[in-house]
């Protein structure tokens, strides 16, 4: 019986620790905490409310649209690594005659009461049909996780579009930028 216990623990033991399941966001968070990450990443990756700058759609009054706008968000891929760093690689929308999504990475810190700081997008994927984001997006994940950058990929328009020759990521305002140095 003992035996019987003990192969089964191993057993658990193994399936938890499948690659697949250690960069679920949901071994590090809870639903509620996922939810609020979610729009508070958004907020800051994604498409801001019209008439609003960089400084302005962070207002309050704009919640609700980056709770709407949340909706078309999904984390993929999420680790915290020992020292707090928080690597995310999630499918957004976006704006395309064939297809209507890309991938987006990045790091970040996270504050205790869930306010991301420290926020950096690493890489964009082209607009691509959404098995091959995912299995695109998945290698530049790694990579990412394993060097803290995703240099290796950034001359290859197929698996990065941004950062480019032009298109840089403005760590101050988070957002790419053609006039960052």
């Amino acid at each position: 019986m003992r035996q019987f216990i003990a192969l089964t623990g191993i057993l658990l033991l193994l399936i938890n620790c499948k690659p697949e399941r250690k960069y679920d966001i949901s071994i590090y968070h809870n639903q509620a905490t996922i939810d609020t990450l979610l729009v508070n990443l958004v907020t800051l990756v994604g498409v801001k409310p019209k008439a609003t700058d960089w400084e302005t759609r962070l207002l309050p009054e704009h919640r609700r649209y980056y709770i709407n706008h949340a909706k078309q968000f999904s984390f993929d891929r999420y680790f915290i690594t020992p020292e707090g760093v928080h690597y995310f690689f999630m499918v957004r929308p976006a704006r395309h005659a064939e297809y209507n999504q890309r991938g987006v990475g990045g790091k970040f810190k996270l504050t205790e009461d869930l306010q991301i700081i420290e926020l950096e997008e690493l890489f964009n994927t082209p607009v691509m049909p959404y098995e091959e984001i995912i299995t695109k997006g998945r290698t530049i994940f790694e990579e990412m996780i394993a060097s803290g950058n995703v240099e290796r990929f950034l001359k290859d328009r197929d698996y990065i579009e941004w950062p480019d020759g032009r298109l840089k990521y403005d760590k101050g305002r988070n957002e790419w930028r053609y006039d960052v140095e």
